[in-house]
């Protein structure tokens, strides 16, 4: 659906039932193929923030036994799975942030009772509490903070904004660890999740499930200045 479409069937949409939710899952679907409002000509290079974000990279990240960080494979035009506006580039997730494992905290550890430190697994990433806590040592890089971005390996592989107070990041739920705030995580995040739904029933898919999350993560989505391309968005629709 284009964006002239959407706005003729804007009201049909919104009375149909359930149609809040579709309303949103248009808005940004159009948000992250640059059909939702005019372009702006004006605006910086992408490459020019690709840069600063590939320096924050460079300086996070620590080196293979001395040797630099390697720069992402080019990406060739066929990978694109549509065509994107003048200005937009093509991008790998390593880009832009690091998929974090979580840890194989010891279950016996685990408890109900509140003792210790909320532990969050898959089943808790949509909530704002966990179901259950850990009463151990851990180390202090396994701690999520509210609003961290946060991806259940599972079947499914949905990524959700961690709406809880800080918690451990249990094995198979993954965290995206942004290399710069200049990029618009919510922005980042819909796209991400747009190109994993794509991938459903596809042997792609499946790998999500058997590689380590660094390496499976590693897909393409579209590039651009990502906070002024949802800055019109209004804010209960950011993802």
């Amino acid at each position: 659906m284009d964006a002239e479409t959407f706005f003729k069937s804007f009201a049909a949409i919104t009375d149909a039932p359930g149609g809040v939710e579709v309303l949103r899952g248009l808005v940004l679907n159009l948000a992250i193929k640059g059909q939702l409002v005019e372009q702006n000509s004006t605006e910086e290079p992408v490459a020019s923030l690709l840069r600063r974000v590939g320096a924050a990279r460079s300086g996070t990240l620590p080196t293979e036994d001395g040797q630099a960080l390697r720069s992402a494979a080019p990406i060739e035009a066929k990978e694109g799975p549509w065509l994107i506006p003048a200005g937009w580039v093509w991008v790998r997730l390593d880009e832009l942030a690091l998929p974090q494992a979580g840890f194989a905290f010891r279950s016996k550890q685990f408890n109900q009772t509140g003792l210790g430190t909320p532990l969050i697994r898959i089943r808790d990433i949509g909530n704002d509490a966990t179901e259950c806590h850990y009463e151990g040592d851990f180390r202090p890089e396994f701690l999520v903070e509210q609003g961290d971005y946060l991806i259940g390996m599972d079947g499914n592989f949905n990524i959700r904004r961690w709406a809880g107070p800080r918690a451990l990041l249990n094995q198979r739920v993954t965290r995206l660890l942004f290399y710069s705030d200049e990029l618009e995580r919510s922005f980042v995040t819909w796209a991400l999740q747009n190109r994993i739904n794509a991938l459903h029933g596809t042997r792609a898919i499946r790998q999500f499930s058997t590689y380590p999350a660094n390496r499976s993560l590693h897909r393409t989505f579209p590039c651009r200045r990502w906070k002024s391309s949802t800055e019109s968005l209004p804010r209960r629709i950011s993802y």
